[in-house]
């Protein structure tokens, strides 16, 4: 074994760390509210005016702002001050009347930061230009980690490269993860580059197979052997060995964007917790207590099915979801359509690459256009945010309509439309759904002459479950081509390493 460079520094992550306030006692709960019987849209402003109609823990005090907002399973919210603990059967707060109360865990869907509700946007560190950048690895699990490579791997002059990686996280440590347990590594990505990388990231997906993504814009596919040091100029650097045509080469991590490798997930919302981390990790765990205000314990599931307690100081934590099969995140759902009435060629819809609270990542519309997502079993509503880009709404007049489809692509049920514009650049939008149900279309356009902008972000997009998924939540609901499918992916998997395709 030989230490060699990977030209990212662990002393980064342990800085950023120590550097991101305490959040955790401004934690709130999915702001999904229990408003809509029927289709409707609420238009209350929500860029500047983030408030919630939510119920009160108690008598308000005049001038005192709710620090939290609890959703239960019931899809009730509940306005509290601050949350205090976390136990294995209650979560305990501070009502906005300032009195200790407690409500049964079994009760709460997820805890999020307060500006979940409002729309706004997630702290600083985790979406300028150099958090964007930061490498990260996404496992089969569902977990995404953002971190270091460890620095220790198989020397050039080892016959076979390493099978397995050390993963260097500053709140969880080393975790060592094998190949089959790798989805993707992501070596840093600019956020302006990120959807040119996604869209070849994704066209490797679609083929069920394993690949490179350069930093020069190609794509070398083959078999993703492993991780080897190799000669990077005059030092020696981490590097990953790639067959293509059963002729082995060793790649540069530094010229490296992205490592796609055709693992299929084996997610499961059921029965685990998944845990946000200030700096946009995602942790899938065992379990989550929160004894006191500064220390937080994650019961994370190990690779052979066992696990281990880790304590991560509470200032760490973003957002915590309880029970992630009672809803599904729109932004996982396929779009399975795409198109631009009256143009042959325009630019796709996508997924916003950073941002996201608690895996309801935003979607971004480009201009005026069709898409049309997959929904999975059970779906019986659509609660999501329409909003203007900030850049766009002087000059913005766009009108959105989001309908639901049976399988034969007919409208089922009622449909809601919202106005956006300058002076309304917000609106929240509840659609009923039905077991018809099997896609939800979104139409945009605009009606006014001149240059009017049309691009629009869907936030916050949720479909709520009749109860627990019916589909693997790594698998791509709905079947479209390989630019809108969903990152899962086939391949075998034997138990004494990956097998070559």
């Amino acid at each position: 074994m030989r230490r060699v460079t990977n030209g990212s520094g662990v002393s980064r992550g342990f800085q950023r760390a120590r550097a991101c306030g305490a959040l955790w006692a401004m934690i709130a709960v999915v702001g999904l509210s229990e408003f809509a019987v029927g289709g409707r849209v609420v238009q209350p402003g929500i860029a500047d005016d983030p408030s919630l109609p939510v119920h009160a823990g108690g008598s308000a005090v005049e001038g005192v702002r709710p620090g939290a907002v609890i959703l239960l399973s019931g899809l009730k919210t509940l306005a509290v001050r601050e949350i205090r603990a976390v136990g294995e059967g209650e979560v305990k707060y501070i009502g906005v009347d300032g009195k200790p109360a407690e409500i049964a865990r079994a009760s709460v869907m997820a805890i999020a930061p307060t500006d979940w509700a409002g729309g706004a946007s997630p702290p600083t560190a985790m979406v300028d230009g150099e958090q964007a950048m930061r490498p990260r690895v996404s496992t089969t699990d569902g977990s995404v980690i953002v971190g270091d490579l460890d620095t220790v791997i198989a020397g050039p002059e080892a016959e076979k490269p390493d099978e397995e990686i050390g993963w260097i996280h500053a709140g969880l440590g080393v975790r060592r993860l094998k190949l089959d347990q790798i989805v993707r590594l992501d070596m840093g990505v600019r956020a302006s580059d990120s959807a040119s990388v996604e869209s070849l990231a994704q066209s490797i997906t679609a083929k069920d197979g394993d690949g490179l993504v350069l930093r020069t814009g190609e794509v070398m596919r083959g078999f993703v052997a492993g991780f080897q040091a190799v000669k990077d100029g005059r030092a020696m650097a981490a590097g990953v060995r790639i067959e293509v045509d059963r002729t082995p080469v060793t790649i540069p991590l530094s010229r490296v964007r992205c490592v796609v490798l055709s693992n299929p997930m084996t997610e499961n919302l059921s029965g685990v917790v998944r845990v946000w981390l200030i700096d946009g990790s995602r942790v899938v765990c065992g379990g989550f207590t929160q004894e006191n205000g500064e220390t937080v314990r994650l019961g994370v599931i190990g690779a052979d099915g066992g696990g281990k307690d880790l304590l991560v100081p509470a200032a760490q934590v973003w957002g915590v979801m309880f029970k992630g099969d009672r809803a599904r995140a729109l932004s996982a759902c396929a779009m399975i359509e795409q198109s631009a009435p009256g143009r042959s060629w325009f630019e796709r819809a996508r997924v916003w690459p950073v941002g996201g609270v608690l895996g309801f990542d935003d979607v971004y519309l480009p201009g005026a256009m069709r898409v049309r997502f997959g929904l999975p079993g059970g779906a019986r509503r659509l609660s999501c945010t329409l909003v203007l880009p900030d850049d766009s709404r002087a000059y913005a007049d766009l009108s959105v309509l989001l309908e639901a489809l049976n399988e034969r692509g007919e409208v089922v049920g009622a449909a809601v439309t919202a106005k956006l514009n300058g002076v309304t650049p917000a609106a929240e939008v509840r659609l009923p759904l039905s077991a018809e149900t099997k896609s939800v279309r979104v139409t945009t356009r605009t009606d006014a002459p001149g240059m009017v902008h049309s691009k629009l972000f869907i936030r916050r997009g949720a479909v709520i479950l009749e109860s627990g998924l019916t589909e693997p939540a790594g698998a791509a609901i709905g079947k479209g081509d390989g630019a809108d499918a969903g990152s899962g992916g086939g391949g075998a998997v034997k138990e004494t390493g990956r097998a070559k395709p």
